[in-house]
């Protein structure tokens, strides 16, 4: 940041840049582009909207930070006094207890806002109507349970919003509207209940949303309309028991799908019908019996797949047959009793495989002949008896196998042929 001037207002008898005016109320100055003030309100006591902060940089704009200070408010002197000036200004973790719908109004060339760790409980209509430049705002972390309709409004230059870790029940209908620049949005750790329709359909532009953590139960057609770049979509830890079934047709971009944790019971054949750049999707914590034959059918692009800790019990030949770019399988803690011959025909690229914790008795030679890159199978805490000469025979290059907790009495010179570059083996 080059050379600085770092205003330290605590109760010393030498406080340098600390000026007490005739009329008693502190004065501070700094005369840099990145400015630090330490203040806290209770030693230097007084009205803190008495404050006054001159800022005198020579050229250029300034970034405020009041770093270990304790105040509860944004003093109206900093914008009302520097709005001109005051380029970012970083208020994280120092007890503001709130901001009002008039604290923005002369910011006009704020670009960053960082008020992360506070106490602050509301958000206010237009309250940043002047502050046109802003460009990342975060609030994570606040008490805000209520957050007005139009708080956001004219902020076109807007590409982060963070809003994670707060109170907030209720999104109204036109909350993001007109925010074409919006890239992030972060809404994870609320008390969410619903998405109402339409209400992302002006993010057109927005690569990531994180809505984890919340009591979200039905997620419909219009929950993600106007979503077109979306690249990173976290969903999990929430109540949801319903996705209609073009819920995500809107989201050709995904990669990153988390709906883990949630309480699916089951899923439409055409769910993920567009979702061709797929590369990784969590379903595990779930209440999934079954799933369909066709559901990745055009997650073509699917690298990582977690199940675990559903209710499946049986998995239909075809349901991996157009994942050829799998990676990692997880189907571990479900309740499968057998596994088709042709499952993992198309899985050559697979490199982890987990099936412990189910209850499959017996495993046919042949069933993991295609995984020719396989280095990790678990196959724990199953009800395997036997371990037939020739299962794992096209696995050369596995690395791992794991076996413990079944029923194995005897494993013959032959279970483990094939298996040349084994180096770790779990039985018991």
């Amino acid at each position: 940041m080059g050379s600085f001037r770092r205003s330290v207002l605590e109760a010393l008898p030498l406080v340098l840049l600390l000026i007490v005016s005739v009329r008693g109320e502190p004065s501070f100055k700094c005369a840099e582009n990145y400015c630090e003030f330490v203040v806290n309100e209770q030693l230097l006591g007084g009205d803190v909207q008495a404050y006054k902060f001159n800022l005198s940089a020579e050229y250029g704009t300034v970034e405020v930070q009041f770093e270990k200070s304790l105040v509860s408010i944004v003093p109206p002197s900093l914008f009302d006094d520097n709005g001109q000036k005051v380029d970012t200004l970083v208020m994280r973790e120092v007890d503001v207890q709130r901001v009002d719908a008039d604290t923005f109004t002369k910011a006009v060339a704020l670009k960053s806002l960082q008020m992360h760790r506070n106490r602050i409980p509301k958000l206010f209509n237009r309250m940043f109507r002047n502050a046109t430049n802003l460009r990342r705002i975060n609030f994570g972390g606040n008490r805000i349970d209520a957050v007005e309709e139009y708080t956001f409004e004219g902020l076109v230059n807007l590409s982060v919003i963070r809003l994670s870790r707060n109170k907030i029940p209720v999104l109204p209908r036109k909350l993001f509207a007109g925010l074409s620049s919006l890239t992030s949005l972060l809404l994870d750790h609320n008390r969410i209940l619903e998405l109402p329709e339409g209400i992302f359909e002006d993010l057109t532009i927005l690569d990531e949303l994180y809505l984890s953590f919340n009591f979200l139960e039905r997620l419909t057609r219009n929950s993600f309309k106007g979503l077109v770049e979306l690249d990173n979509l976290a969903l999990h830890n929430n109540r949801i028991s319903t996705i209609e079934p073009d819920t995500f047709a809107s989201l050709a971009t995904l990669q990153y799908l988390t709906l883990g944790s949630n309480r699916l019971t089951s899923l439409a054949p055409e769910t993920f019908i567009v979702q061709t750049k797929l590369a990784k999707l969590d379903l595990s914590v779930n209440q999934l019996a079954e799933l369909p034959k066709d559901l990745f059918r055009y997650t073509t692009a699917l690298k990582e797949l977690k199940m675990s800790n559903n209710s499946l019990k049986e998995l239909h030949s075809d349901l991996f047959a157009n994942t050829a770019k799998l990676e990692d399988l997880v189907i571990s803690h479900n309740e499968v009793e057998s596994l088709d011959a042709a499952l993992f025909r198309n899985l050559r690229k697979l490199e982890m495989l987990l099936l412990e914790n189910n209850n499959i008795g017996h495993i046919f030679p042949g069933t993991f002949d295609a995984l020719q890159s396989l280095r990790a199978l678990d196959l724990n805490q199953n009800g395997l008896m036997t371990i037939e000469g020739g299962l794992f025979r096209a696995l050369r290059v596995l690395d791992k196998l794991y076996l413990q907790n079944n029923l194995i009495s005897m494993v013959s010179g032959d279970s483990l042929e094939g298996a040349v570059q084994l180096t770790e083996l779990y039985l018991k």
